[in-house]
């Protein structure tokens, strides 16, 4: 089991890493193409304005609903 996965949809690049909601999104549909939906858990419901923004300021958008 994948403990969490996701993608952040806003934040500075990091080389070819990109966070956008575009790319949320591709990176949800590859895990459920891949069939691997029934075995993650997405990272996670609402993006979390309390955290620190960390390493690329990426650590308060991972959520996958807007708030």
């Amino acid at each position: 089991m994948i403990t969490e996965t996701g993608w952040p949809t806003q934040g500075e690049n990091d080389g070819t890493c990109v966070p956008s909601k575009a790319n949320q999104l591709a990176a949800i549909q590859s895990i459920i193409e891949a069939g691997l939906a029934d075995q993650v858990f997405m990272f996670t419901t609402y993006n979390d304005p309390w955290k620190d923004a960390g390493a690329y300021g990426v650590e308060q958008y991972w959520g996958i609903y807007t708030s």
